[in-house]
């Protein structure tokens, strides 16, 4: 070979060694991009590859081990502590409800704002519900009377459901069941999700209900 010849060899060996490198370079950086947002994203491009447990109808639902267990049909289940064993009751009326979408909580299905007294009283308590916590305020002095619980509820029927989901603002309501303390969700393969634990609300596994529609009277404080 002629030792120009092995000169321009040498270039491109050189040439193409240098876009190789350039090319890992490149690769390792679109992967570390990727990956960087893939995770800052996660929850919206979580549904595409994890198929979210739902509930379509609360009769499918099993309730286990005196309701401390809580059993979906594809096998994920959630396991719950309860505040007393004794059920309790809310009458009043309602102030706010909305659906309730939490990942890994497809059983809570709702918040309802349940207010008696001054607290059903626009002019007197002004309430703000976000991020399934209330906060209220009042102008008047003395201190509001009457009574306010954000509930979180949990359906222990369809019947139930159906009635917690026709429930609007401005209802008078009564629910009872039981207050829930936290609650501990698990996937199909009985791997551990996550929890759920209110602050200062009420957690509920709604076992009876009544729904007065646009009621204008309100329950007296317990």
């Amino acid at each position: 070979m002629h030792f120009l010849d092995s000169i321009k060899d040498n270039r491109r060996k050189q040439k193409v060694n240098r876009i190789k490198i350039l090319t890992w370079l490149i690769s390792i950086f679109v992967l570390i991009l990727a990956i960087d947002l893939t995770q800052s994203n996660w929850d919206k491009l979580k549904p595409i590859f994890v198929r979210p447990v739902t509930i379509d109808n609360f009769d499918e639902i099993q309730y286990l081990d005196n309701l401390k267990r809580i059993m979906h049909p594809s096998g994920a289940f959630w396991v719950i502590s309860y505040e007393s064993t004794r059920e309790i009751s809310f009458s009043g009326l309602v102030g706010y409800a909305a659906p309730i979408h939490e990942d890994n909580f497809a059983l809570l299905t709702g918040d309802i704002l349940i207010t008696n007294g001054d607290y059903s009283n626009p002019f007197v308590v002004e309430i703000k519900v976000y991020d399934h916590r209330y906060r209220w305020l009042s102008w008047h002095d003395p201190r509001p009377n009457g009574s306010i619980g954000l509930l979180h509820v949990i359906p222990s029927n369809e019947e139930i459901n159906l009635k917690l989901n026709s429930i609007q603002p401005g209802d008078a309501v009564v629910i009872s069941g039981y207050d829930i303390y936290r609650i501990d969700s698990f996937n199909k393969n009985g791997n551990y999700l996550s929890f759920w634990q209110d602050d200062g609300c009420f957690t509920t596994l709604v076992t009876e209900i009544s729904v007065y529609p646009g009621a204008l009277s309100k329950s007296s404080p317990k």
